[in-house]
């Protein structure tokens, strides 16, 4: 009987993992993800009492409406053990496939918190609206980001109903991420996707500052002027639970385009590799197979004899 050699074996076992899509797992851990609303606190999770999204944290006083106790959307799935010793676990080997506004596929692991759901008069008060100031923020272990990845926190507009104006418009986000290029150092990255013309702007960017020796960032995504449009983004690197350095973008980002509500949500995303890529990499693989295999037939022509 044939038995292949472990080379060979990883060679088909690599090639299956292609197949599969992502090429490669990342990990984040998650601390805190916090809400206020008009100066007052409105939401609240430190991830401290073992329940995984969607549900709500126990001591949440935040009221879902119809959505009770599930108050998390989510992007990908969690598992009992994901949510322990006070942090959440992002991990893109749980996510799933998303398409950006510019048509690329990724595959993001994350949540958004299922405030309001609508424009509707009687949802006037629900949620981040526009006529209210607001602060979203999360607090994230700092993981070095491979080619293409990121985490961040961002606010979305998606609507229940796709033909309602505005849907899926606009999201704004502030990452840490790096980016492809060989030799890409990782960044603070502030940016918008545009649904409604296929766009994905950077808006501004900074290096991380490695030197400050933190373990942990805090993004935040403020709306700090009534009715207005802008939202400004902001960050504290924090080391043994101290903040040691903040920072900000002057430049704000703008939201609420046709719609009068946003949601606070934080992934976890990785880049899936073109098709052009798989394809390079298979013919490489398919040719170390066949260089293998005249090496092993040669020894079992030697074995028979």
């Amino acid at each position: 009987m044939y038995d292949a050699s472990p080379l060979s074996r990883f060679v088909v076992a690599t090639a299956l993992s292609l197949a599969c899509g992502v090429s490669h797992a990342f990990v984040v851990f998650v601390d805190e993800f916090r809400l206020t609303r008009d100066g007052v606190g409105y939401f609240l999770d430190t991830f401290s009492d073992g329940i995984v999204p969607p549900a709500r944290p126990s001591t949440s006083t935040f009221n879902c409406g119809a959505l009770v106790p599930n108050c998390y959307g989510l992007t990908g799935t969690f598992n009992v053990g994901d949510e322990a010793g006070g942090k959440l676990r992002l991990d893109s080997a749980q996510g799933a496939q998303v398409s950006t506004a510019s048509g690329n596929s990724r595959v993001n692991h994350g949540v958004a918190l299922l405030t309001n759901r609508s424009d509707a008069p009687a949802d006037l008060n629900g949620g981040l609206k526009i006529h209210r100031t607001f602060v979203a923020s999360v607090l994230f272990d700092i993981a070095m980001p491979g080619a293409g990845d990121l985490f961040q926190l961002r606010l979305i507009d998606t609507h229940q109903d796709a033909t309602a104006p505005g849907h899926r418009s606009d999201y704004l986000a502030i990452s840490l991420r790096r980016d492809t290029a060989p030799g890409a150092a990782p960044e603070i990255r502030f940016t918008e996707q545009n649904f409604q013309v296929g766009t994905n702007e950077i808006i501004d960017t900074v290096a991380l500052d490695t030197a400050l020796g933190a373990d942990q960032l805090r993004f935040y995504l403020s709306h700090p002027e009534v009715n207005g449009t802008a939202i400004y983004a902001s960050w504290d690197y924090l080391k043994a639970g101290d903040v040691v350095a903040t920072g900000s973008f002057a430049t704000p980002g703008h939201i609420f385009d046709g719609e009068t509500f946003t949601r606070a949500s934080f992934v976890l995303s990785v880049p899936i590799p073109e098709p052009e890529s798989y394809a390079m990499m298979l013919v490489g693989l398919g040719l170390v197979g066949f260089r293998l295999r005249p090496r092993r037939l040669r020894g079992l022509s030697i074995q028979a004899r």
